[in-house]
């Protein structure tokens, strides 16, 4: 953590980051902001098929 906040990586499953979607994220980080560093998966899982 540094003075200016903290260090985050986001990935989203999305077709296109359009801005409703990064408002969304914005909201979703702020609301969960005391979630313990790591890996948090939201929604419903992948399945990757080849």
């Amino acid at each position: 953590m540094s003075a200016q906040g903290r260090l985050i990586r986001i990935g989203l499953n999305l077709a296109k980051i359009d801005e409703p979607a990064v408002l969304k994220t914005r909201i979703m980080i702020r609301q969960y902001k005391r979630l313990a560093a790591g890996r948090h998966e939201f929604g419903e899982p992948l399945q990757f098929t080849r």
